[in-house]
Parts: structure tokens; C-alpha cells; sequence
């Protein structure tokens, strides 16, 4: 298991091709699912539309990398419907204030596994 802050910035390198393809920008999380759905890469050149790996497509994520098998596994979050869906709720667990039933705030969120 890994921490979230471990793996941002990570290169993700393809199998197949044996080639870096970007880095882990961020998550895009299901809150309902509670689950990570999607990796965003990042890359150089690529500033007109947004690029994810879905998160079953990850073979092995590594102290130095992310695997994918291959660089088609990449895909713009325009194909996806859910993705954009699950992105325009602009979720982010890093900072979330956690409360207790009664509203007493008792701290916030540093990081996730």
C-alpha cells in the first residue's frame, strides 16, 4: 500500500513499448465507490485536453514507477462520460475537514493510502 504523495509525480512507463509516457498528476476519485478511478498524466505538450490511465488498466505501481502495459491505455477524459463527471466534482481528500457526528471539528485530512 502506498501513500497517495508517494505516488504523485511517479513516471508512468509503458510495458510493451518500454517507454516513459508522463507522470501521475493527480487522482480523480469516486467518493460513492470510494475507490480511485483514474491516474491524470502529465506530459510535456500535451495542454489541450486532459489524459488519464483508468485505474484498473495499472499493472504495478513501484517505489520508482507506474506500469501500464501499453501506451494506448492512455486515454482523454473527453471519451469518458464518468470521468468528466467524477473530475467536475473536483474532489480532493488532501485538506477535507473531518468532523464528528455532533460538528465538532476534530482535524484534517494529510493523506490516504
Amino acid at each position: 500500500m502506498k501513500k497517495s504523495h508517494e505516488v504523485i509525480g511517479l513516471p508512468i512507463i509503458s510495458i510493451q513499448e518500454g517507454v516513459e509516457l508522463g507522470r501521475v498528476k493527480n487522482f480523480i476519485i469516486n467518493p460513492e465507490g470510494r475507490s480511485i478511478e483514474f491516474l491524470m498524466v502529465e506530459r510535456e505538450g500535451w495542454q489541450l485536453s486532459v489524459k488519464a490511465i483508468p485505474f484498473k488498466m495499472v499493472q504495478g505501481i513501484g517505489e520508482f514507477a507506474v506500469t501500464i502495459m501499453k501506451s494506448a491505455d492512455i486515454i482523454d477524459l473527453g471519451q469518458i462520460p464518468v470521468a468528466n463527471e467524477l473530475l467536475a466534482r473536483n474532489i480532493h481528500i488532501i485538506g477535507t475537514k473531518i468532523l464528528t457526528r455532533k460538528g465538532h471539528l476534530i482535524g484534517a485530512v494529510t493523506e490516504y493510502f
